[in-house]
């Protein structure tokens, strides 16, 4: 847990991109600016969590070397913790999605969402999953706005540093 004026608060980064080859770096940089979790929500593929989770790309390249603790929480969720610290990194499975009307993040999900459908569709097609969804880029143009009532139907979490 982090400290801000003697209150903990748990700091994560629910929009990542990465891939295996960058995987150990990503985790490594997540420690070092004093985070507590990330979500992999890259376009169409869980490659990089799926690497993280067998600690092997898909060519059989070790990503963490011996000294980083591995533990697998769900099929959706890792920690992993470095000897020489007690820092703990929880990484979640995720997706950043593409729909008609923008991008969409599901969290915790079990398979890829298909892209390039309505937003109502895409939400449904993660809530189906019991994932989260999340609203990246909220001010970027290219969203088009989704609409109210589709924008913040269930809405959960939503990012507002990345235009």
């Amino acid at each position: 847990m982090n400290y801000i004026n003697d209150k903990n608060y748990f700091c994560i980064d629910g929009h990542v991109h990465s891939s295996p080859s960058r995987a150990k770096r990503t985790i490594d940089g997540a420690r070092e600016n004093g985070l507590d979790a990330i979500i992999l929500t890259d376009f169409s593929r869980f490659d990089t969590f799926d690497a993280l989770k067998e600690n092997k790309t898909k060519e059989g390249n070790i990503v963490l070397p011996d000294d980083y603790e591995r533990k697998i929480l769900s099929p959706n969720l890792l920690v992993i913790n470095a000897d020489d610290s007690k820092k703990k990194l929880y990484v979640g499975k995720g997706e950043e999605i593409r729909t008609v009307k923008g991008d969409v993040l599901a969290w915790f999900i079990d398979y890829l969402v298909d892209k390039g459908k309505a937003l109502t569709t895409t939400i449904d097609d993660i809530y189906e999953q019991e994932g989260i969804v999340g609203y990246p880029h909220l001010y970027a143009r290219f969203f088009n706005g989704g609409g109210e009532k589709e924008f913040l139907r269930n809405l959960y979490l939503f990012d507002i540093d990345n235009p």
